[in-house]
This record gives C-alpha cells, structure tokens and sequence, in this order.
C-alpha cells in the first residue's frame, strides 16, 4: 500500500501532483538570488503551504521584503527597528490601557498601525472596526507568536487590500459614469424627439 493515499487517487484521476516542500524550496532558492514572486503566487494557489514557510511567503507576496535574498536580513532589522519604536510610541501614548494589561497582542499591533499610518495621536478615541481583530489575530496565528513578522504582514496585508478596493472603486466609479452618461444622453435624445414630435 501506498504511503500517501491522497497522491496516489490524484494520480489514479489523472491530475498532476506537486510535492509543496520541494516546489517551494526551488521557488525560495530563486535563479540569481532572485524570488519569482508570479512564481510563488502561483504555488500558493496549487499547494497548501507548509506551517514553517507561511511567513517567508506572506512577507514575499506582499512586498515585506524585497524579492533579492541578499536584502532579506536589512530588510527585517530594518522592520524590526521601526516595530521597536511603534510598540514603545504605543505604549507611551496608550500608558493606561497598557499598565493595567487591557490590551490583547492583537490590540497593541492594531494600535501601532494607528500610529505608523496617521498622524493620530487621539489614539484613545479611534475605534477599529471589528473584521480588523479578526485579521491580526489569523496574521498573528501565522506567524507564530513572532509579532514583528506579524506586524509588518498585517500592515501590508491591509495595504493591499486598500489598494484594491480603490481599484474597484474606480472601476465601479467608471462603470457608473459610463452608464449614467448613457442614460443623459438617452434621456436628451428622448427629450428632443419628443419635442420635435411635438411641434411636428
């Protein structure tokens, strides 16, 4: 009997299987030094990625870190750095909350987000909205307790997203001008036959 029964049926349909580790491996390795990041993207979408390489492959995808291997270990102290200095600005700014414990790992990243992305310093009045806790805690899971990592994934997890709902945005914006100015110009049209008919 087969050791792997699921590798085994696949193949017995007929569909190609691809060993995560190994791929993932050579696509990490990169040609030059260099991650394809395509490349990657589209191993994630075939395989489950293993547990160990979930945060190199989120920091990749996302844009964390540079593609260049070489720049990998600047690129994280650098990260670290700026964590450092968010967490004790936080922690200065939210001096209460932080003392008395009230702020769960998840709490304090979001907060330290509030301060990298604006320039609010009324921390203590803005609120996040609820999907938020839900994402840093998944991002953190991933992570593995390591919150660096889970910070610089989560901000830039967000970043994306942001991006892409501008994008639909305009998208959407487009599509309602064009059918707008359809129905105006329809609507013209309509009313000046119907003035001609009028008068004829």
């Amino acid at each position: 009997m087969n050791k792997d029964f699921r590798k085994a049926y696949y193949g017995s349909l007929g569909v190609k299987t691809v060993a995560p580790k190994a791929s993932l491996d050579v696509a990490l390795r990169g040609s030059d030094g260099v991650v394809e990041v395509p490349q990657l993207v589209a191993i994630c979408r075939a395989v489950k990625i293993p547990r160990i390489y979930r945060p190199l492959v989120w920091k990749l995808v996302l844009g964390v870190i540079p593609p260049v291997q070489q720049a990998w270990s600047f690129a994280d102290s650098q990260h670290a750095e700026i964590h450092d200095d968010l967490k004790a600005a936080q922690r200065v700014l939210l001096a209460k909350m932080s003392q008395r414990n009230l702020l769960s790992d998840t709490d304090v990243m979001m907060h330290m987000m509030l301060i990298h992305s604006s320039s609010g310093f009324r921390l203590s009045n803005q609120k996040i909205p609820p999907h938020m806790q839900s994402i840093a805690e998944c991002i953190s899971e991933v992570c593995d307790g390591n919150e660096i990592d889970a910070y610089w994934i989560f901000k830039y997890f967000l970043k994306t997203l942001e991006v892409s709902a501008n994008q639909d945005a305009v998208i959407v914006r487009e599509i309602f001008d064009n059918i707008s100015s359809n129905k105006r110009t329809n609507h013209r049209n309509d009313i000046a036959n119907n003035a001609e008919n009028c008068f004829n």
